[in-house]
């Protein structure tokens, strides 16, 4: 999530506070059976496999996805899978990906907030979202627990339904338990941006999605709320001139 990340239907803006209105955007992407681009490997180098992104409406986003084996998860073929998701979640750019919106219907998303996507946002802007980068992981069968109310909104996005954006209440601290890409219990404790990235995450690992959750009168398309947030951030500079 950012600011202003590389904005259409697959990127928004994103930022955020408790009890006022930012704007915050969670990416996706889909359908690894069948690759929407380049992928195949070469003597020289290998070509990433970008996927097609399964949008709102398919059956696949509304069911509870299949939790996997360790054997199920070292297989060749799941490890494949895990390097498709990754290549389509940076090609999208998102900070997070689930299987189902690749149409897979299997416990599996991967996560990475690269620092280049920090680079539109202040030092204040920053500390008031409690963003830091992280690094890519695979979070698989992962259990969330809340260690706070979600009670802190932004407006969120997701590239499976596209050019929309609303307000979304999450918890600005959880602990997931969950296995890695090598089948190994792992325990994450994140807080602030990291936090929202797991809940939506594994909301769509549950056939949920932030629509389900939203606050209705504030649905709107990313192109007025950017143009929205353009003339408020221009307000708020002429008082302090």
């Amino acid at each position: 999530m950012c600011v202003t990340v590389r904005c259409s239907n697959r990127s928004g803006p994103l930022s955020g506070s408790r009890g006022r209105n930012r704007s915050a955007y969670t990416g996706n992407a889909g359908d690894w059976q069948k690759p929407a681009r380049r992928g195949f490997e070469t003597r020289e180098r290998v070509v990433p496999v970008i996927l097609k992104i399964c949008e709102v409406g398919n059956p696949v986003l509304r069911k509870v996805a299949r939790s996997l084996s360790s054997d199920e998860i070292r297989s060749k073929d799941t490890q494949s899978l895990i390097g498709y998701m990754r290549d389509t979640m940076r090609d999208a750019p998102g900070v997070g990906l689930a299987a189902p919106q690749i149409g897979e219907s299997l416990q599996i998303a991967v996560i990475e907030d690269k620092a280049e996507y920090h680079k539109t946002l202040t030092p204040e802007q920053l500390h008031e979202r409690q963003r830091v980068p992280v690094d890519f992981h695979v979070i698989i069968n992962p259990q969330i627990e809340l260690f706070a109310p979600a009670d802190l909104s932004f407006y969120e996005g997701c590239l499976s339904i596209p050019r929309l954006m609303a307000m979304v209440a999450r918890s600005p601290s959880v602990r997931v338990a969950c296995l890695d890409e090598h089948g190994e219990q792992r325990v994450i404790e994140a807080t602030g941006w990291y936090a929202r990235i797991l809940q939506h995450e594994i909301d769509h690992l549950q056939g949920r999605l932030y629509t389900d959750v939203m606050q209705p009168e504030t649905l709107t398309t990313i192109e007025n709320h950017q143009k929205q947030t353009s003339v408020s951030n221009q307000s708020s500079q002429q008082k302090e001139l």
